[in-house]
This record gives C-alpha cells, structure tokens and sequence, in this order.
C-alpha cells in the first residue's frame, strides 16, 4: 500500500498514544496507579532539580541527592516497563502496532467538501500529495536554495510587528512578496487540481513549512489587491494523517463539559521568553499600544472574554487568583473542553521546558509554571483544547516529528484535538476572536470552519491598520476538526418545514377540488 511518507512522520507521539491506548485496555488499575504514581514523582524531582540548577547558587548537596533519586526512579520505570510488556503481551503487541494508514483509507475518510495535502521537503525536492474523495496527485518542485529564507522573511513580515511599524512600506512589501513566493510554490499548482466543492484542506506540513500560516498566504502578487488564501477555504494541520484519521472519533452534543483558566499578572513580574522566536510587544509595550500574550504584563480582557465565554457555553472559569496550576493538575482531566488564556514562554534549547504562566501561588507546591515535561506525565479526556496563549505551536523542529511546542505536549497528554499560535499574539484581537470561535462551535460547525468564519468576522468589523493578519491569523486548529457540538434545535426550521408540509397539503387540496369541478 501506498503510504506517501507516512512512515516517517510524528512517529514518537504515535508511539505514545499507542502506549496509553495499551494502557487503558489491558493493564489492572493498580499497575496504572503504580506507574502514574511514579511519573508524578518523576516530574516533581525533574522540576525541582531544574529549578536548583537556574539558580546563581547552587545547593550541590541538594541537588547531588535528587539527582541520585531520580535516576533510581527513572530505573525503577524502566523496570516496570519491562515487566508490563512480559507479563502482558496483548499489552505489547498493541503498543507497538505501528500500522500506518495507506491511500485508499484515507479516501475513505475524505467527504467531496475535503482535501487532504501532505508535503515532504528532501534534500533536493519537495513533494507535495494532494489527496481528494476520488483523486490522489503527486507534484514536485526542486527544492529553491533560498526556500528557509522565504519562510524566515515571511514570518519576520508577518510576525514582527514592531518592524511593520518602524518600516511599514519595506515590511508589507516583503510579506506581500515572500506570502505569494510561498503560495506560488506550495499551493497555487494544488488548488488548480482540486474540484470545485473542496471547501476545506486538512495540511500536514515538513521542514520549514511547520511555520507557516497557509490560510495568510496571499493569491495575489505584490501591490495588487489583498486575496488571502483564508477568503477561500478552511484551514486545519495534522502531525500525520495516521494520527489524524486514528483520533477522528469523537461525538457530537450539545451537553459538554467547558473548565478555563486565566490567571492574573503583577506588572513587575518578568521571565524570559529562550525561543529565538518573534517578540513583538514583550519590550517597549505601551509605545505600540496593544499587547501580545509573550510579556508578562497582566492580561484582564482574557479574564472578561473567558467569562462570556462561559456564559455562552455554560462551564466553570477559574480566574484571576484561582487559576492556579495545582488547581489544572487536580481539575482538567474532568472537562470536554479546556480553554487556557494565559502566557506561554517558548524554550527552543530544552523544549521540554516551554511552559504555560499560571497566577503565582505562593500557598502550594507548584511554581506556577505548567512545563511540557508535566502535561507528558498526564492524563486529559478533552475533546479540545484551546491554547490561547503566545507561540504554543512554536519551537524546536525535529526532523521526523515536527514542532516541539507545548501543543503537541497536550497531544501526548491525550488532546485529539487543539487550537495553537504559531507567534506572540496581540491580546485584544485574540479575545474577540477566540469568542466568535465559541459562538460558531456551539452553532454546531466545524472547527476549521468555527475558526476561519470568526476570523473573516473580525477582519468585516477590524480597523484597517489592525487587518494585518498579525492581528488575526496567529492561532490555528491542529487534530480532529469534526463539530464538537450538535446542530442545536431551531424551532425556525421546524416553523419552515412545518409551512412547507403545510403548502404541499394545500396544493393537494386545490388540485383535487380543481379535478372534482372538471370531472
């Protein structure tokens, strides 16, 4: 079977999932209580010995004595994983099911609205499959010297706001240039293949193109009128269309469980984002008047939409001083939905150490700081999550596997479906769009979809110096896209069909009196 590059792609966090799916059908709840219990003493040291090593002076007897601790716990694991796989082997032969998916299946699951485009970047080439319902297309570039330098500038144009406004002319230029570049490599040949009822592209990028937003892609050149790429179809990622067709059953309804979290921010607070990334807003904020979610200034319009939020979807919101991290590692695993509006800070050196900024709570053990490494030791049950924070898809790119970035962290953790940013985000912006999200998701829509309408919503009512797609095109949706509310009922389609019955009785009626007459 074909499996176009399958084999290659997000091969850990198949590995990972595969291991819990394992876990959960085969394995006595007091062995999964004996390894959760040992993961959760794991990560405690992991945290505590990082934190000792940031500080100036060092405790080195400390630190010598957790050191030592951990490395028996880590054997201890390993033994344990060892004996699981012995004891168990239904358990070992569904771990390592590494199956992947071929063509004809994910035909299967294409409807004709869906499109599904796969890159692979080479040493010489890039691939691109595009895959439809009845169709299955292979094109290929040779690979331009200077396509990581596109995708560099693009993302500069794109992301660094403080640019755009110091050199507006030579920054719109160039997004304007290197967007086009990039669509006219990557996108223009597919779409001009793609049938006409395609609405919406499942992508699942390579390389550089992990960074990209393809939904800001510009159709058209240079100085001619915007056409964004984003006007014409709806947009969603995936690590790999076996871990996204493995993760599509999920059920609709309208009776979901929502928990969100924005916390509160003293102004003087400061962490260093070790990203290397776009830092727009995180010096200098007040000269730009708006604030991206990368500095730790305090964020109270996340707390108001997070709010309505829950007021729209009925759910529990914990702000200000209860959005504390212990309260996320005793609660999340209960809800449907998780919403985190919050800080995020990227560490491209030790990705294991980016993390999400919770409300500083001096009264528990935890630091307030949620690690990558910590949602790798947990359990979720949402259907979704939504990382409403800076640069949660942005960090190391690992050949094979992709971003390592605190979104795919909550994919290991059991999230089959989320919603990221790919830079440091403006505040304001991100609150109006992230509630329209809401708004559409709970009319029943798709996630792609809920996501792109709430974006073209905000950029009908934007001011034109904030249509900068800075402003509205940092998150993206990452997994399983199917609605995760039911079509609620409408007592006006029911007035509609009801009318329609009506009329059809009617004309009945006239028909056969008319014949009666004629008779």
């Amino acid at each position: 079977a074909f499996d176009f590059n399958e084999k290659n792609k997000a091969i850990l966090l198949l590995e990972a999932l595969k291991d819990e799916e394992a876990k959960n059908l085969y394995l006595p709840d007091s062995l999964l209580e004996k390894e959760n219990d040992l993961k959760a003493e794991i990560a405690y040291l992991e945290k505590s010995v990082y934190k000792e090593k940031q500080k100036t002076a060092q405790d080195s007897t400390k630190l010598s004595e957790w050191e030592n601790t951990l490395f028996n716990l880590n054997r201890e694991y390993s033994d344990l994983m060892t004996q699981l796989e012995e004891d168990y082997p239904q358990y070992y032969r569904l771990k390592y099911d590494f199956a992947t998916i071929d063509l004809k299946d994910v035909q299967k699951q294409l409807d004709k609205e869906t499109a599904l485009i796969e890159y692979f970047v080479g040493d010489s080439t890039i691939y691109t499959f595009s895959i439809t319902q009845n169709d299955f297309q292979i094109k290929q570039i040779p690979k331009p010297e200077h396509y990581v330098q596109v995708v560099e500038d693009y993302r500069k144009a794109l992301t660094d706001y403080r640019f755009f406004l110091d050199s507006t002319a030579l920054a719109q230029n160039m997004y304007e240039e290197n967007a086009h570049q990039l669509y006219d490599w990557f996108l223009k040949d597919v779409f001009a293949s793609l049938p006409t009822s395609v609405q919406s592209l499942r992508i699942i990028p390579d390389d550089a193109l992990n960074f990209v937003n393809f939904e800001s892609l510009l159709r058209t050149e240079t100085g001619k009128e915007t056409q964004y790429v984003i006007e014409d179809y709806a947009i969603s990622y995936a690590y790999s269309a076996t871990h996204l067709f493995q993760n599509q059953e999920s059920k609709s309804k309208q009776d979901l469980s929502f928990g969100g979290y924005a916390p509160i921010y003293q102004m003087n607070e400061i962490l260093a984002d070790n990203s290397n990334a776009d830092t727009t807003g995180q010096t200098n904020i007040a000269l730009m008047d708006f604030k991206t979610r990368g500095g730790l200034v305090d964020l109270p319009e996340a707390r108001t939409t997070l709010k309505k939020i829950t007021d729209l979807l009925g759910g529990q919101a914990w702000l200000a001083s209860e959005a504390t991290e212990d309260h996320f590692k005793q609660n999340a695993q209960q809800f449907d939905i998780l919403h985190l509006a919050m800080h995020g800070v990227t560490d491209n050196q030790n990705p294991l150490y980016s993390k999400l900024v919770f409300t500083q709570d001096t009264d528990t053990l935890e630091d307030g700081f949620l690690n990558a490494y910590e949602l790798y030791n947990m359990d979720l049950n949402a259907q979704l999550a939504v990382l409403s924070a800076c640069n949660t898809g942005y960090g190391q790119l690992k050949k094979g596997e992709g971003v390592m970035s605190m979104a795919r962290a909550f994919s290991y953790a059991g999230c089959p479906s989320l919603v990221m940013s790919l830079w440091s985000v403006p505040s304001e912006e991100t609150a109006n769009v992230m509630y329209h999200f809401y708004e559409e998701l709970k009319q029943g829509e798709s996630k792609e979809k809920a996501l792109r309408n709430a974006k073209l919503s905000y950029l009908k009512t934007a001011n034109p110096e904030r249509q900068h797609p800075f402003f509205w095109a940092g998150f993206i949706p990452i997994g399983n896209t199917s609605p995760i509310y039911s079509t609620p009922f409408s007592w006006k389609w029911l007035a509609l069909i009801g009318l329609g019955l009506l009329s059809i009785v009617f004309l009945f009626f006239v028909l056969g009196r008319r014949k009666q007459k004629n008779g």
